[in-house]
């Protein structure tokens, strides 16, 4: 299969950079195989001021090969006023402790992606 224009293999300081985490790995090779965006598991999708339907409650995901420049558009679009606060932490502490002491209820999404699960 062919990569897309733009599309790679996992890269782990962009875990850092967009505020993602780690869904699934691939048993044999311990390979990256999906991921998810922590602001969608902590705070959830932000209203859009005028839009005519509720935001989803989905947690966004990804899969192999990765696009970060979606990623980031998803993390622009759906989390405009966090993505905000996120990127003006300066060091890697600040910003995983950013998703700390936030009550989540736990929702497995990734079967959406796999089903056979």
């Amino acid at each position: 299969m062919a990569s897309n224009k733009g599309s790679s293999e996992y890269v782990k300081a962009n875990d850092d950079r967009f505020g993602l985490r780690v869904s699934s790995k691939a048993l044999n090779c311990n390979k990256v195989n999906s991921l998810s965006c922590r602001f969608c598991i902590a705070f959830g999708r932000e209203e859009k001021v005028g839009a005519k339907r509720k935001p989803s409650t989905d947690v966004q995901g990804w899969i192999r090969p990765f696009r970060y420049d979606n990623i980031e558009n998803h993390v622009f679009g759906q989390h405009p006023a966090k993505w905000a606060e996120y990127k003006l932490l300066d060091s890697s502490d600040d910003r995983k402790a950013f998703f700390d002491d936030v009550p989540v209820s736990f929702k497995n999404s990734i079967k959406a992606h796999f089903p056979w699960c």
